[in-house]
């Protein structure tokens, strides 16, 4: 048997069963001799809902899973009032403290899919890095596309040194050890605290751990094109050369991450959604699944012409400007 692989997962008890998607996409892209170890951190999983989730997994002879409630934490030190629940993109965050037990771990969102042994992600040398991610072509596009929201916030609020530099944050490889030797607890927690945050955690590791940072191959975190408008819109105005590196990623995706409002679970006709709706077939809760896709109601979109035409033309506007940035690779 090959040595254990940690997976960190943040989740609600509502996200469980889209959870459970991820967690056996895990298991049918791994070994066969590999052992896979599963920390949920949570705020509001109960004992009847952890069971439930290892009952589905119970037919996995090589994964186990453990439930970390993390609200004790924060309480326990007096640094949030006793209602405090935490949003669950930080969680993660606080996991050097709460799993000191661990050395390295592998870091995942809940909405996606992998397609590759993570074993093989988990083994990424970090050369003495405390972390390592992908780029987020969909931050740099927004970034060069002049997004005033994006300028405003990432040179104001969360000062960024270096935008082509920008990560990803839904899928990390993190050395727990050297997290915890840079940053002692209770930073992260405090720095939670302190105010809110647009992309919580990956906001984090960008303000703070910018210097830390190895690069992760792109195939490792491919997002997917949300709303049909996140390639043309926004990935487009990002460097040629990312523009390609994405659209290479798309070919071989060894994780899609369904990033933005639109999930396979919402919008089965996603990009990509096929690829989640062959995994999610696959689980005990299939048909729990569909209900809840055909249950879901997505919000009334009001067609105008005037919108549409506002974005075409700013769209066309920021493709000129690009070219203007670089006008020598995209005139290829």
């Amino acid at each position: 048997m090959e040595p254990t692989t940690p997976i960190l997962l943040c989740s609600s008890s509502a996200y469980l069963p889209y959870l459970l998607v991820t967690v056996w996409s895990v298991l049918l892209s791994g070994s066969a001799d590999g052992s896979y170890a599963f920390y949920i951190l949570h705020h509001d999983v109960d004992e009847s809902r952890q069971a439930w989730l290892k009952q589905q997994l119970s037919e996995w002879k090589n994964c186990a899973v453990t439930f970390v409630d993390v609200s004790p934490l924060p309480r326990k030190l007096g640094l949030a009032p006793p209602d405090w629940h935490g949003k669950e993109t930080c969680f993660g965050l606080l996991s050097p403290e709460l799993l000191p037990q661990l050395h390295r771990a592998v870091l995942l969102d809940c909405d996606l899919i992998v397609q590759r042994d993570v074993a093989e992600l988990y083994r990424t040398p970090l050369h003495g890095n405390a972390i390592a991610a992908a780029v987020d072509p969909d931050f740099i596009g927004q970034w060069y596309g002049g997004n005033s929201e994006y300028l405003r916030y990432y040179r104001k609020e969360v000062p960024i040194a270096n935008p082509d530099t920008y990560i990803q944050g839904g899928v990390a490889v993190l050395d727990l050890d050297e997290l915890r030797r840079r940053f002692p607890f209770p930073f992260f927690l405090e720095k939670i605290l302190e105010k809110k945050y647009h992309y919580d955690d990956q906001d984090f590791w960008n303000l703070y751990c910018a210097d830390e940072i190895a690069p992760l191959d792109l195939r490792w975190n491919v997002m997917h094109d949300n709303d049909r408008y996140r390639l043309n819109y926004v990935i487009s105005l990002a460097p040629p050369a990312l523009l390609r590196q994405y659209l290479a990623a798309r070919r071989d995706p060894w994780i899609i991450h369904y990033a933005g409002n639109e999930k396979p679970w919402n919008v089965p006709t996603c990009d990509l959604g096929g690829e989640d709706w062959a995994v999610a077939e696959q689980t005990p809760i299939a048909a729990e699944l569909r209900t809840l896709s055909g249950a879901y109601r997505p919000p009334v979109r009001r067609f105008s012409l005037l919108r549409a035409a506002y974005h075409r033309g700013r769209y066309l506007l920021q493709k000129q400007q690009a070219k203007r940035r670089w006008p020598t690779e995209n005139s290829r």
